[in-house]
């Protein structure tokens, strides 16, 4: 917990509100950092939820860059999408540049107070 003066923050309230994340989308990351390679449906049974809603934060992960849709090709033929998220160091950078970002905005309404 990080305790700002008014409020304790969790690491996955300050990793949702640094990515804007639902908590499904938060959740999908957590379990592709452990375990790349997942299909929607595999993510799906995971987290007990509809495969729609996961394809949906699937959809909004990736568009944010936080995920990566890959396609591995069947032996019976076609194809299936899997999804890895990026390495771990690459979020904190991220969250580290968001949250400067966020810094340099509170200094700035501070000053023009």
């Amino acid at each position: 917990m990080i305790n700002l003066a008014c409020k304790n923050i969790s690491v996955e309230e300050l990793i949702r509100c640094a990515f804007n994340l639902k908590k499904t989308e938060y959740q999908i990351i957590r379990i592709l950092l452990k375990h790349p390679g997942l299909t929607s449906h595999e993510l799906s049974q995971k987290l007990e939820k509809d495969v729609t809603t996961i394809q949906k934060s699937l959809k909004i992960l990736s568009q944010e860059g936080l995920v990566l849709r890959k396609q591995r090709n069947l032996e019976q033929g076609g194809y299936e999408f899997y999804y890895e998220s990026i390495p771990k160091n690459k979020i904190k950078e991220n969250i580290e540049i968001n949250l400067k970002n966020f810094e340099d905005k509170v200094l700035d309404a501070i000053r023009n107070f």
